[in-house]
């Protein structure tokens, strides 16, 4: 049984994560319109992984029984003032989908929910690939500042992203 405590937690993440899909459409978007296909590629590949995401949560809740209540999306931010800028305001997010997913987990272990602790073990670990990658992806495009050259290679690099197949888990 899950308490109402952790499933409230948990429609809560599944709402970060379908958050954080509509952040990284918008991202991908405001790329996009700059010709920035690449980039906007990458955020756009980024955005369908958060929706897995949400739907792994939303597939557990059900699996658990509980009946979900919905939550508001809010407009994402989609005006940036440069790649910079779009890519740390990906980092911010990832760092506070982290924040909450350990809370989540800890919130789970304290409740004596480990169903649900050792589902939250795969979050935990994604996240620090996601982390990493975001990470280094901002260090990059901060080493190359505003050059074109520089802009146009990341670009075509991270327009390379390998698709992933969707988990099945």
């Amino acid at each position: 049984m899950i308490s109402k405590i952790v499933s409230d937690a948990l429609v809560k993440q599944m709402n970060m994560e379908f958050q954080a899909f509509y952040k990284y459409l918008a991202i991908s978007s405001y790329c996009e319109a700059r010709s920035l296909i690449g980039f906007a590629k990458w955020f756009l590949s980024q955005s369908e992984e958060e929706k897995e995401h949400a739907m792994k949560i939303y597939r557990y809740l059900l699996d658990k029984d509980v009946e979900i209540d919905f939550l508001p999306l809010t407009q994402p931010k989609a005006k940036y003032t440069s790649v910079v800028d779009a890519v740390e305001e990906a980092l911010k997010n990832e760092k506070a989908v982290t924040a909450s997913i350990n809370q989540i987990t800890g919130l789970a272990t304290t409740e004596g929910d480990y169903s649900t602790a050792s589902f939250m073990k795969w979050f935990i670990d994604e996240q620090v690939e996601e982390e990493a990658t975001v990470k280094t992806m901002l260090d990059r495009v901060k080493l190359v500042g505003q050059s074109g050259d520089g802009i146009l290679m990341l670009d075509r690099e991270f327009g390379g992203r390998k698709e992933e197949a969707p988990s099945q888990s």
